[in-house]
């Protein structure tokens, strides 16, 4: 099919600049049309061959080879580049995700967390604050958290609840505890769900002590509130990244 789209004048001034670059586009086969992806450097030229060339691997479970096609551009100086890694680190399981070697400082996941350009990507990137260990890290954690336990919504709590158990293991198990299960906490069933969601994801992946933690947490609410025994049953079945789960033994 032909391709009906113009050259514009900065596109032809980058590809006389550089001739070894490129335009991308994709064949939309619902409305039979090409769509222009942009300009497309060397570099962004071989993903894009790799990623054709493995296409049939790519359409079954997340893999660890495609795991490091995004680790090896976490720090790329091409901006398009750093967001391909981020989006795809953020469709692998958690369980796997948690092996990724980190090579982006916290300073830089910081940076703009909430601006409009990077907000498609906070969530991955206060997941992989999570991962950081760094001070500055759990500082901004936590007090999300803190407000989130006052606050009429819940939008991105799950994401940093999830934060917190990585980076502070018992003891933010222990603050969520405080601030969304206590008796006095009257929290919404969906600032639990986000809770009981990240804690759920945590008794995939963590130790024997970590699960006895959560479960115990888990349990108790449950005694405290038992509206939440559907929210148990679904966030303790099948994880959307296919991990088992264990069901939550309930007390008589």
């Amino acid at each position: 099919a032909e391709i009906p789209h113009l050259v514009d004048s900065v596109t032809r001034r980058r590809l006389q600049q550089d001739p070894a670059g490129g335009v991308l586009f994709v064949f939309d086969s619902s409305e039979r049309k090409w769509v222009s992806l942009g300009y497309a450097d060397p570099a962004f030229q071989a993903i894009i061959d790799r990623v054709i060339a493995e296409r049939s691997d790519w359409r079954g479970a997340f893999d660890h080879r495609r795991l490091s096609i995004a680790v090896a551009l976490q720090e790329h100086p091409d901006r398009r580049m750093r967001e391909l890694a981020l989006q795809e680190l953020d469709r692998a399981p958690y369980a796997m995700l948690r092996t990724v070697t980190l090579r982006l400082p916290s300073e830089t996941l910081l940076q703009g967390l909430w601006s409009m350009q990077s907000l498609p990507y906070l969530p991955i990137r206060v997941l992989l604050l999570g991962l950081s260990r760094d001070d500055a890290a759990r500082a901004e954690i936590r007090r999300r958290i803190r407000q989130w336990a006052d606050a009429d919504t819940a939008a991105y709590l799950g994401v940093y609840a999830t934060a917190l158990v990585e980076i502070d293991g018992a003891e933010g198990i222990g603050l969520l505890e405080k601030l969304y299960f206590a008796p006095d906490a009257a929290q919404s069933s969906e600032k639990l769900e986000a809770v009981i969601e990240a804690l759920a994801i945590h008794r995939g992946v963590g130790g024997a002590d970590r699960k006895r933690q959560i479960r115990g947490a888990l349990v108790a609410l449950l005694a405290r509130r038992p509206e939440t025994a559907a929210i148990l049953a679904r966030q303790l079945g099948s994880r959307r990244d296919g991990s088992p789960m264990q069901a939550l033994p309930l007390p008589n």
